[in-house]
C-alpha cells in the first residue's frame, strides 16, 4: 500500500504538471505566432536616459527608483514599436500601458551612468537595455494574475487601497491603469490618492488621477491634477490642457 507521503507527492506532481500545461496553453493562445524564431530570440538593445526631478520629501532611493523606471519604460516602448513593425509582437490595445509598466520591471539593464545633483535634487540615469519578446509575454501573464488577485479583494481592502512602502513604480502604476481600463474610476481615485502621497512629485500619478476625475465628472479636480502633472513635466497632461 502507498503511504500518505507518497500519495501526497503524487498529487503534488500532478498539480504542478497541470499548472505548467495550463500556463503553456495560455501562452500559446495569448501570443501571436512568430514566423522567425531566431529573430524573436534576439533582443533589441537600446540606450535610454531619464531624469527625475525630486521634491523636498523624496529620498535618494525613491528618486533613483523613479528615474530607473522611466528609463526602463522608454526602452520598453521603443522595443515594442520595433517588434510590432516586424510582426513579432501583438498590439495589446487598452491593456498596453499596464503591460508595458510590468515589462519595464523584467528587462535586463546595465547602468552606463547615473548622477544625482544634490543641490538641484535631480537624479539622472543612462541605461543599456536588452528587451526580449518573452519579456512582454511574461508581463502579460503577470497582468492577468494581478487582475485576478485584485478582483478577489474583500470589500474593505478594495475601498482602503493600501500602498506598500517599497518602491515599485512599475507594478503600482500598472494597477492604476487596470482600474481605469475596467471602468473602476472611484477605486482608481482612492488608490491614486495613496500613490500621490507616496510620490508627490511624480507627474504620471496626477495625470492618471485626472483621468479618474474626468470619468467621475469632477471637472475642477481633473483640471487641478492636469495642471499639477504638467508642472511636473508630464507631457500628456500638458497636451490635454492645451486641448
Amino acid at each position: 500500500m502507498k503511504s500518505f507521503n507518497e500519495d501526497r507527492d503524487n498529487s503534488m506532481k500532478q498539480f504542478i504538471s497541470r499548472g505548467i500545461l495550463l500556463l503553456m496553453v495560455g501562452i500559446l493562445f495569448s501570443v501571436p505566432a512568430i514566423s522567425n524564431g531566431s529573430e524573436s530570440d534576439t533582443p533589441i538593445t537600446l540606450i535610454t536616459e531619464a531624469t527625475y526631478q525630486a521634491g523636498g520629501k523624496d529620498s535618494f532611493v525613491k528618486s533613483q527608483g523613479l528615474a530607473m523606471f522611466e528609463a526602463r519604460k522608454k526602452a520598453v516602448v521603443l522595443a515594442a514599436k520595433d517588434y510590432m513593425q516586424k510582426g513579432l509582437l501583438k498590439n495589446y490595445g487598452d491593456q498596453e500601458a499596464e503591460i508595458f509598466c510590468l515589462t519595464a520591471n523584467k528587462i535586463q539593464v546595465r547602468v552606463i551612468k547615473e548622477s544625482y545633483a544634490e543641490n538641484a535634487r535631480r537624479f539622472t540615469v543612462k541605461l543599456k537595455a536588452e528587451v526580449f519578446v518573452s519579456d512582454f509575454m511574461e508581463a502579460e501573464i503577470e497582468n492577468q494574475v494581478l487582475e485576478k488577485e485584485e478582483s478577489d479583494f474583500p470589500w474593505k481592502e478594495e475601498m482602503e487601497q493600501h500602498v506598500a512602502p517599497s518602491i515599485d513604480p512599475g507594478r503600482e502604476l500598472s494597477r492604476a491603469y487596470r482600474y481605469l481600463r475596467k471602468g473602476q474610476a472611484r477605486i482608481a481615485i482612492i488608490y491614486l490618492d495613496h500613490l500621490v502621497k507616496k510620490y508627490p512629485f511624480w507627474g504620471e500619478v496626477y495625470y492618471l488621477r485626472a483621468l479618474g476625475m474626468q470619468r467621475m465628472h469632477y471637472e475642477d479636480q481633473m483640471k487641478q491634477d492636469l495642471e499639477k502633472a504638467c508642472s511636473l513635466d508630464f507631457r500628456a497632461a500638458c497636451e490635454a490642457l492645451q486641448k
